[in-house]
């Protein structure tokens, strides 16, 4: 699971070390909501998700996407992005890591899939 969150650091750091056109986000996903801290709501929703749903792949996923986007927080002053979708939203593998266990934790709630999915 952990491999997830160096490679997406990797990625960030060749991709601002190779003088790349990247998208510094002070926001949530997609550049919204900038000029206001989401940190204390991001905490929240994580420790909510984990003592809702206990510690499943789904939820390794969000947090290792949330700890990504956070040391990028911590070392950059925003989240670099580096993947722009036709010009509407930038987003990176982290952003990805989240969708993805959360699109996996709905699916489960749903449809009652069994954690191996």
């Amino acid at each position: 699971m952990w491999l997830w969150l160096f490679l997406d650091q990797g990625i960030k750091q060749w991709w601002l070390s190779s003088g790349r056109v990247v998208e510094l986000n002070s926001g949530v996903a997609g550049g919204l909501g900038t000029g206001f801290d989401w940190l204390a709501v991001k905490v929240g929703l994580i420790a909510w998700v984990y003592y809702k749903f206990g510690w499943r792949w789904q939820v390794g996923l969000m947090v290792i996407g949330g700890l990504s986007n956070l040391l990028d927080r911590l070392r950059w002053g925003g989240v670099v992005d580096y993947i722009n979708f036709f010009n509407l939203f930038s987003f990176n593998l982290a952003d990805g890591l989240v969708v993805v266990g959360m699109l996996g934790l709905i699916y489960k709630e749903v449809y009652g899939a069994k954690d191996n999915i």
